[in-house]
């Protein structure tokens, strides 16, 4: 799966180059607000159904729970994009590349339950494999379309294209295995309502996370240009280079901070979370070491000139982002112990202080700022997390009545797959 994650990261960086070199700067800008658009509004309907399954270890729920939820998200997903698009007012070109790409992640949100199915199972070389040849379609498609037909909208379509081939030769056929095929005849209100109570929670708290990266994007855009847009997004792009290492290994660690859960093992979930923090925090500071030697001149060689002469704005970035590695690992604990609330609750603070922050600097907005907007509410964010953990364990490792959630057997094959 790492290997997999990896790949995929390369490919999307080597899609946004791909769009700089064959496009411009405005045709990045145009897929950098889409995903700012398309992905807070997929996060939030995604109810992280995957993590859920991946840390379900007794077993609660179904695949057809899932998967027959995940449909029933997809309409609404899709008209809140169309909705978006016609409140902000965006040229019909960039709203056409907003809409496409919308598409396109409502595609992803089918595999990304197949995907859940397969990290329960710890069938990780599938979710892998899945990754790696999405990725290599990625880049082709979009930067094969952009270079024929020179419009960022028929690009865009095209990465929808590519996604569904996926998801219909590989992910579904993948997914139902071991699984019956699942259709809303099956439908069960009940069932459907207590994973909605379980999992909007952590959907609002991912979405307000990606509202958190996607503000300075949009700031930038109303501010300065989509042009700009396109250098911030560069910028991230490169200096964010390890976010698909990290989220490889919290895939990976969710079936087991799960299990450490369900056995109230806290100790060990206190360990783990532990040296998870401190390889995130190991890989954001060389990263931090290799931007400030090198970040500008990879910029301008990577992309080219005009992307160049922003190495203050790239250091906060990467700042941002070391910030994100390190404090992973609490996210993904707190999610294993079910303090989805804790998520809102810190997420929104967070988009509150931004959001005012924000609109204050409005008139002196700069790359710079922005990014230095972004690293200091990721800072505040990666504080509360730390201090949201240690009082869950706390309080956990206190209770008297605390009782083990699973069975003696599912509880001892769950340590016996972890280790």
């Amino acid at each position: 799966m790492l290997a997999g994650n990896l790949i995929f990261a390369a490919c999307q960086w080597g899609t946004q180059i791909a769009i700089s070199r064959v496009g411009t700067q405005t045709h990045v800008g145009q897929y950098a607000v889409a995903i700012a658009i398309g992905a807070p509004v997929w996060f939030l309907l995604s109810l992280q159904l995957r993590a859920l399954q991946a840390s379900d270890a007794s077993g609660a729920f179904r695949f057809g729970d899932y998967w027959r939820l995940r449909l029933a998200t997809i309409p609404a997903g899709l008209s809140l994009i169309v909705a978006a698009v016609l409140i902000a007012s965006y040229r019909a070109e960039t709203a056409a590349v907003v809409i496409a790409y919308g598409a396109a992640k409502a595609i992803e949100a089918l595999s990304d339950v197949c995907h859940g199915a397969h990290q329960r199972g710890r069938r990780l070389h599938v979710v892998g494999l899945s990754l790696a040849i999405k990725g290599v379609a990625s880049i082709s498609a979009v930067a094969i379309t952009l270079w024929i037909t020179g419009s960022m909208a028929w690009a865009a379509a095209s990465l929808g294209g590519a996604w569904l081939a996926l998801f219909w030769f590989h992910d579904r056929r993948r997914g139902l295995e071991g699984n019956a095929t699942p259709s809303f005849a099956g439908w069960n209100t009940d069932r459907s309502w207590q994973l909605v109570r379980l999992g909007a929670p952590l959907g609002i708290g991912i979405t307000l996370l990606a509202i958190i990266v996607s503000l300075p994007n949009l700031l930038v855009e109303s501010a300065l240009s989509e042009a700009d847009v396109g250098v911030f997004s560069a910028m991230t792009c490169l200096t964010w280079a390890g976010i698909p290492l990290i989220n490889a290994v919290g895939q990976s660690s969710m079936c087991t901070l799960g299990s450490l859960w369900s056995e109230r093992n806290i100790a060990e979930l206190r360990r783990l979370t532990l040296r998870l923090a401190l390889l995130g925090a190991a890989l954001g500071l060389a990263a931090l070491a290799a931007v400030a030697l090198f970040g500008n001149w990879a910029m301008t060689t990577i992309y080219g000139p005009a992307y160049g002469g922003h190495p203050a704005a790239m250091l906060w970035l990467t700042a941002a982002a070391a910030l994100l590695y390190c404090t992973r690992s609490a996210a993904d604990a707190l999610t294993a112990m079910r303090c989805a609330r804790t998520h809102v609750c810190i997420h929104s603070a967070a988009v509150i202080g931004m959001v005012t922050a924000g609109w204050m600097l409005r008139s002196t907005l700069t790359l710079e700022t922005a990014a230095e907007l972004l690293a200091g509410t990721l800072a505040f964010r990666g504080m509360t997390l730390a201090v949201a953990f240690l009082y869950a364990t706390r309080a956990a490792s206190s209770a008297r009545d605390l009782a083990p959630v699973t069975s003696p057997d599912i509880a001892a094959s769950a340590r016996r797959a972890a280790a």
